[in-house]
């Protein structure tokens, strides 16, 4: 009668963005009251903080399953993704992630995004550059992680590609919360 699913998600960050886990469901919510659900079932999502850390999102895929989930929703995350989608091969568990690395995920049964790869981010900001910035400086601020480091290697070999060449490139550390000083020093 119920579709269970749950989220691993920043809810530490939440209150920055003033959203809580009703805002989230808003989709969800109108399909019950409207619809009465999918195919009669009421649809039930829940969250677990993940705090945006790679080591906790394990833990709060772990307490979604505890839950007795039909699936698992992997909320943003370019470095908790790639944790959780191991422990979902691991675990049997079918996910359903946000944007991540390709790498690692080669051979995956479990887990599936609708969403381009970091990769393919990287060559897509590459596209905009040359679609609409030609002739002006580029710069790279690029968060040192493994998970991040192909989307920013995509888009300077896109670059490279067509002759164009990074004038500036900070690397900040993993866990950077603010960048307005990277930024101005562009």
């Amino acid at each position: 009668t119920t579709i269970r699913m749950c989220a691993h998600a920043a809810l530490t960050y939440g209150a920055a963005f003033n959203t809580t886990a009703d805002d989230f469901n808003v989709f969800w919510t109108s399909v019950n009251t409207e619809k009465g659900g999918v195919f009669g079932r009421k649809v039930e999502v829940t969250y677990e903080n993940d705090n945006y850390d790679p080591n906790t999102a394990v833990e709060a895929a772990t307490a979604c399953k505890a839950k007795g989930i039909f699936m698992l929703l992997g909320g943003i995350g370019f470095d908790q993704i790639p944790n959780v989608r191991n422990w979902a091969e691991t675990n049997h568990m079918l996910y359903l992630h946000h944007t991540a690395t390709v790498n690692g995920s080669k051979g995956l049964k479990y887990s599936f995004t609708e969403l381009p790869s970091v990769e393919r981010m990287g060559e897509g900001f590459a596209q905009l550059y040359l679609s609409k910035y030609r002739g002006k400086k580029v710069g790279v601020v690029e968060r040192d992680s493994a998970n991040w480091k192909p989307g920013a290697d995509a888009f300077r070999a896109a670059l490279a590609l067509q002759g164009i060449q990074v004038v500036k490139d900070n690397k900040v550390a993993d866990k950077k919360h603010n960048y307005t000083q990277d930024i101005l020093d562009m």
